[in-house]
């Protein structure tokens, strides 16, 4: 029986030991009858079949300068997106017999040099017979949300990309009086924070505030402040009344810059529960990625503040017209602060 060697390429260690390695594993686990003579390895990620000597190796590439790769059979590159050009090429050179190029289309990359479209096959979730039914039904949630009439931007990008598998590009509203939502609480809130998005107070940018709740299932948006002038002091004031009428637990303030840094300092001296925030990745992932959460999961009590607060948000979108989108960010990192405060 022939012996193969694939060298699956990941881009960080992570994305290989969480996802194609876990996935292959799982797969295996479920399935005895199919794949009874692969055995899995943790320590190395590794895949042996105990009969034919075929290996699968789980490599990461984080530095361009390891992507060198090793001489195998196949190449199998998972979420290739993720490589540059030149990763790509260097990968490449070791496989004597074939390549498999997985990626997401979120956008156009180097595949375009190498392969033309109409050798491209294009998959949906509905094709793999290994997914469970957990995630099958998240992908038919998706369907149903980007196939609906009124279907938002951000509904038809997620059913387009994630279940269709095709190239779409946002361009119209995403936040819209449809999908934020407003209410009463009918149920005490408890495990209150504050989530501070500093700016220089200059004209430019603002400085979003969000104090946040819970009723154990929903997160309130209970209060908001958010100018572009004043002070820092202006702020502490409002924050320390904040700290007064609730029981606030923590005040996190985003210190990714000079102007961040800078108020938490000037809160630390007179505010309490004060933490430092660094929020990763490009603003407009870290919002995109909370629209489920927002759209679904999020009410706003009703009030002036908060309705002015969401006349920003109504406004954002991912093209350069969008000339504010600090609101929006203050609130998808409240989100990602609730997740840290709740453990």
């Amino acid at each position: 029986m022939e012996r193969i060697v694939v060298n699956i390429a990941t881009m960080t260690q992570e994305q290989g030991r969480l996802g194609s390695h876990a996935d292959a594993k799982d797969i295996i686990n479920s399935h005895p009858a199919t794949f009874g003579t692969y055995e899995v390895l943790e320590s190395p990620r590794e895949i042996r079949n105990k009969k034919t000597g075929t290996r699968i190796f789980f490599n990461s590439y984080a530095d361009s300068e390891t992507a060198k790769g090793v001489a195998c059979d196949y190449l199998f590159l998972n979420e290739a997106n993720k490589f540059s050009k030149q990763q790509y090429i260097d990968l490449a050179v070791n496989a004597r017999r074939g390549i498999f190029i997985d990626y997401n289309p979120t956008k156009r990359f180097w595949i375009d040099d190498f392969v033309q479209e109409c050798d491209i096959c294009h998959t949906t979730p509905f094709d793999n017979p290994y997914l469970p039914k957990v995630q099958l039904d998240y992908f038919r949630t998706l369907e149903a949300l980007g196939t609906r009439e009124n279907a938002t931007e951000v509904d038809i990008y997620n059913y387009k990309v994630q279940v269709l598998g095709e190239y779409y590009e946002l361009s119209g509203d995403i936040f819209t009086r449809g999908n934020i939502h407003f209410g009463t609480p009918s149920e005490p809130l408890q495990r209150y924070i504050i989530f501070c998005d500093p700016s220089a107070l200059r004209g430019a940018d603002y400085f979003a505030c969000v104090l946040s709740a819970t009723d154990g299932q929903h997160t309130w948006v209970v209060d908001t402040h958010s100018v572009n002038a004043g002070t820092h002091y202006d702020v502490c004031k409002v924050l320390e009344e904040w700290c007064k009428s609730y029981d606030v637990g923590a005040i996190y303030i985003e210190t990714n810059g000079l102007q961040g840094i800078e108020f938490y300092e000037f809160a630390n001296k007179s505010l309490p529960y004060v933490q430092g925030w660094n929020s990763k990745g490009k603003k407009e992932e870290r919002i995109l990625a909370k629209y489920n959460a927002i759209t679904s999961d999020v009410l706003f009590v009703e009030n002036d503040n908060n309705r002015a607060f969401v006349q920003q948000i109504y406004e954002f979108s991912v093209h350069p017209k969008c000339e504010h989108d600090d609101n929006v960010d203050a609130l998808a990192s409240t989100l990602t602060a609730r997740k840290f405060f709740d453990l």
